[in-house]
């Protein structure tokens, strides 16, 4: 079974856009379109031979797409698959027999059958890197050193490791995790490797063996157990037997833990074999900050230690961490930082000073599951200017990096990336282009009757029309605009002195083509209307309907027709003496603001206003809805509204789209898109929220868990054209937890008509770890300036347990919210 086409491979025939019709379209609809191209590209409608060749192509073109879209069973192939899917002899996508709605739900089965594959196809592959350098030469060397070597200071790799892991799912409570090092320290080099088997024992634990052998030491039997004694308190037990030329080492490791409150955890460790000791260590975390205290008793080490990592709230995680840490082996203090310098990597650095260890710099790298560390050692004895460098040369390595390396490497990819998409439909764009031109030489009559018509009744007249990337920014003046003339094409369409264009995208319209492929594209339009001009720049896929009384550009023009009489239809005409109306104006208007601030907004709007010119005037000013704001206690909290009109109504309209956000009503309303594990469940919260009033939560289990809920703007009283004109801010927030080592994901799309993304809030997956336990976290992400077009906002959330525990051990999730808020808040 295939899967569905790219979207760029399904654009190249759009049928929609060469229609021009919604997606959404009815049969009525489609056939409207069709036959309007069918008068306009029949070929016995032209005399010329070349332009009749030209005029077949096009038509049978545009009857494909009919013949298409008018069949429930081609158009429901069409959508999910694209034209390919309609290519019986090359490509067979599904049984032909079926029904639109069977064939959709055939799709989405398959996509969730090839995600739970892949899922259980999953290694979790996990590794180090370590290579530890000598660069004492640096700092501390001798004078007859430095003639020996010419000047030149000496550095040297004196130690490397390597380890890696994988994990392979059994069953659903069985894994079997394979992993192996290999180490190398002055020239001596020694390996191991462990094969461990996992299994859920029950809801509260699970057991572990591990099996392993090595060069230098002779076979390992170990096994851990891990016991939930109560949900504040957890056990873990490890015993192992190490076989040597020096007979059998056993040793034992408890760990006992519980949860202090919600953010602090304490452990007591008793170690016994090798290496005895006791440990007991207190662990802080927090949103902004993670603390640590630890104190060991033992042989050969005894030490105390305390850390303290302060979290930026910022988008690349910035951490600034410092230590100290002082026993028998003398002291060490460390500070250094890490930042996230792309989506799946974090970059860190720390120096450490020491007595008797000396100054060293370590520099690890993470990306994705796997870890880089190179420890650099400087020198044997506290030199300022060592730790100078290793503070400074960090620093100015990474800024150095980021601005000459990364970012330009960056830009050079998607400059690559670009011109290799370019590359791969020159020669589909050039057929586009041929197939344009000709459309347009075959519009030309038609669109002089049109023009005739639109000026006989002072309608609808494109002056200037363009399509592609316009460079309007100062900072980008050295790049080239890409346009094309598309005035006559857009004339062809008027119908009626009005012009409809879908969400579709425009470069699929007849006479269109894409003029820079992988580039951002508008149209704009210079057109008249009723003798006033009007301009208008919309978005690729953005819907567009002209003409609108926002696009004039021509105001003064508009005034001076009015005084000569030639006003339109649209002004209010002047009132007679005899109007009732006028009884009802000469209440004073003291006395009307009053009556307005008891009314209901909706009805001193809809109603109120048009009754005479004053009381417009009342209900436009601004004092009128400032003071309704000050008496129901909404006033901003920054700074003062350009609208208050505008800021009002969207307080009273402000509340949370989604619901049952809180498990109140079990998972109604919520699209389960993915139930592993043993499902999604809604229970009581089992330690307190932030909010009092959030009493349950949902929770995932240790397969994927998502839901989702798709939210209808039009539906909760926002239409499309206050969303294309005010474009609010649209505020996303979510609440989740974890109880056990687990993982939590959010995606939030606001969508268009069509449901295709205008924008996406995705960020990186959260792995929260055990100690994390009691603690609520949340995420919030407001959207603005999105554009128009947004009818939809798409919320999904979800994650599930790692270490596969059966029950419900995942992330639990609560009172999520979508909410349509002003600006100010």
């Amino acid at each position: 079974m295939a899967s569905a086409l790219d979207e760029d491979e399904i654009c190249k025939d759009d049928f929609y856009s060469l229609l021009n019709v919604r997606r959404e379209a009815t049969q009525d609809e489609l056939k409207a379109s069709y036959r309007r191209l069918c008068m306009l590209y029949h070929p016995d409608k032209h005399r010329d031979p070349e332009l009749k060749t030209q005029a077949e192509q096009l038509f049978n073109l545009v009857h494909e797409a009919y013949e298409v879209l008018s069949d429930p069973q081609s158009r429901a192939i069409y959508d999910v698959y694209g034209k390919r899917g309609l290519d019986v002899d090359g490509w067979e996508v599904v049984e032909r027999k079926r029904t639109p709605a069977e064939i959709r739900e055939e799709y989405e089965r398959l996509q969730v059958e090839r995600e739970e594959r892949r899922l259980q196809q999953r290694t979790n592959p996990k590794g180090t890197i370590s290579v530890g350098m000598d660069a004492t030469d640096l700092f501390d060397r001798y004078e007859e050193d430095f003639e020996d070597v010419g000047g030149f200071p000496h550095v040297e790799i004196n130690k490397m490791h390597i380890s890696q892991s994988i994990e392979a799912p059994l069953t659903i409570k069985d894994t079997a995790i394979l992993s192996g090092s290999l180490s190398t320290h002055n020239g001596n080099g020694s390996g191991t490797i462990n094969l461990a088997l996992r299994k859920v024992t029950s809801t509260k634990g699970w057991g572990e063996l591990e099996f392993g052998a090595g060069d230098t030491h002779g076979p390992l039997f170990g096994m851990k157990i891990f016991r939930n004694l109560t949900p504040r308190c957890f056990v873990t037990a490890q015993c192992g037997l190490q076989f040597s030329s020096r007979g059998a080492r056993p040793g034992v490791t408890t760990v006992l833990a519980r949860h202090l409150d919600k953010n602090t955890m304490g452990y007591l460790q008793w170690r016994w074999g090798i290496q005895s000791s006791m440990n007991t260590s207190i662990v802080r975390d927090t949103k902004s900050s993670h603390f640590t205290l630890a104190v060991q008793l033992g042989v050969p080490h005894t030490f105390m230690m305390m850390s303290y990592q302060y979290k930026f709230q910022d988008d690349d995680q910035t951490k600034l961490k410092g230590s100290v840490k002082s026993g028998f082996f003398g002291t060490v203090v460390e500070y250094g930082a890490e930042r996230k310098i792309s989506r799946h990597s974090v970059l860190g650095a720390t120096v450490s000073i020491g007595v008797p260890q000396g100054v060293s710099l370590k520099i690890k790298l993470n990306r994705a599951s796997q870890t880089y560390f190179f420890p650099i050692h400087l020198t044997d004895q506290l030199l300022p200017s060592a730790i100078f460098y290793a503070t400074v040369g960090p620093l100015v390595f990474y800024v150095a990096i980021q601005h000459l390396v990364i970012r330009p490497y960056m830009r050079a990819q998607k400059e690559q990336d670009l011109e290799k998409q370019r590359e791969s439909s020159a020669s589909n764009i050039a057929k586009k282009k041929q197939e344009a031109e000709a459309a347009v030489l075959l519009m030309q009559e038609s669109v002089r009757r049109i023009i005739e018509a639109e000026e006989a009744r002072m309608g609808l007249i494109i002056l200037n029309a363009w399509y592609g990337k316009f460079v309007t920014d100062n900072s980008r003046r050295n790049e080239k605009a890409k346009v094309i003339d598309v005035t006559v094409p857009l004339q062809c369409l008027v119908k009626d002195s009005k012009l409809i264009l879908t969400e579709t995208s425009k470069s699929g319209l007849p006479g269109f083509y894409d003029p820079c492929v992988g580039e951002e594209k508008s149209l704009k339009v210079l057109y008249q209307f009723r003798g006033v001009m009007h301009q208008v720049l919309s978005g690729d896929t953005e819907p567009l309907r002209i003409p609108k009384q926002s696009h004039r550009i021509d105001e003064s023009r508009s005034r001076k027709r009015t005084v000569m009489g030639q006003a339109s239809s649209s002004l209010s005409p002047v009132r007679s003496p005899k109007d009732p109306a006028i009884s009802v104006c000469c209440v004073p208007l003291e006395v009307v603001e009053e009556i307005f601030h008891n009314l209901p907004y909706g009805h001193v709007i809809r109603h109120c206003r048009v009754v005479c010119k004053e009381w417009k005037e009342l209900v436009d000013s601004e004092s009128l809805w400032r003071e309704r704001c000050r008496r129901e206690g909404l006033l901003p909290c920054v700074k003062t509204p350009d609208d208050w009109r505008l800021y009002y109504v969207m307080c009273r309209k402000r509340r949370n789209l989604l619901k049952n956000t809180r498990a109140e009503e079990s998972l109604k309303f919520w699209k389960i898109v993915s139930n592993g594990g043993d499902k999604w469940l809604a229970e009581k919260i089992i330690w307190a929220h932030p909010k009092p009033e959030v009493k349950d939560n949902f929770v995932t289990s240790y397969g994927m868990c998502l839901k989702a809920q798709t939210i209808d703007l039009e539906s909760e009283g926002y239409n499309s054209s206050f969303m294309d004109q005010f474009q609010p801010p649209i505020k996303i927030t979510d609440w989740y937890a974890s109880r056990c080592d687990c993982m939590y994901k959010i995606e939030v799309m606001l969508l268009t008509q069509d449901k295709k993304c205008v924008q996406k809030f995705a960020p990186q997956i959260v792995y929260l770890k055990e100690q994390d336990n009691h603690q609520w976290f949340s995420v919030t992400h407001v959207f603005r300036n999105y554009g128009p077009g947004v009818r939809y906002i798409h919320f999904l959330h979800g994650g599930k347990d790692e270490i596969f525990w059966a029950g419900w051990y995942g992330v639990r999730v609560t009172d999520s919210c979508v909410e349509v808020c002003p600006e100010d808040q």
